[in-house]
């Protein structure tokens, strides 16, 4: 090999050998303020996973009850009261009501799941009456 060949092998290495050692120390020393982490509120708590109660003044409720009593009311229903709350952090938030609703004089409970997209309208995922 000549001498111009070796050195631009040499140079090739060079970045090659070291690139995993300073890698890893940058990804370690950078992860801190380029990873954003979930936001422990009070819609997390910092838990992942399922389902857990919610307060009924919480914004996510709110949002869901009204987005439900336009839902019923074209059904010809009238959603009373909330009986139970819960939220599920998602992509978005997933929430289950248990809720009192009143149909021709007649009362009940209904249970519904409701989705609140990031971006865009919520979503009826399921709706059940008459669930006492």
């Amino acid at each position: 090999m000549g001498p111009v060949k070796s050195r631009l092998l040499i140079i090739l290495l060079i970045p090659a050998l070291a690139f995993p050692v300073f890698s890893s120390g940058l990804r370690e020393r950078t992860q801190g303020t380029s990873v954003h982490p979930a936001k422990n509120d009070e819609d997390s708590s910092g838990h992942a996973g399922g389902f857990r109660a919610a307060e009924k003044d919480n914004p996510r409720i709110i949002e869901s009850v009204q987005f439900l009593t336009t839902e019923l009311e074209t059904r010809g229903i009238r959603l009373q009261d909330v009986r139970n709350a819960e939220i599920q952090v998602v992509s978005g938030y997933k929430v289950h009501l248990v809720a009192n609703y009143q149909k021709n004089g007649e009362s009940d409970v209904l249970d519904a799941l409701i989705f609140l997209p990031p971006l865009g309208e919520p979503q009826l995922l399921s709706l059940e009456f008459d669930v006492e």
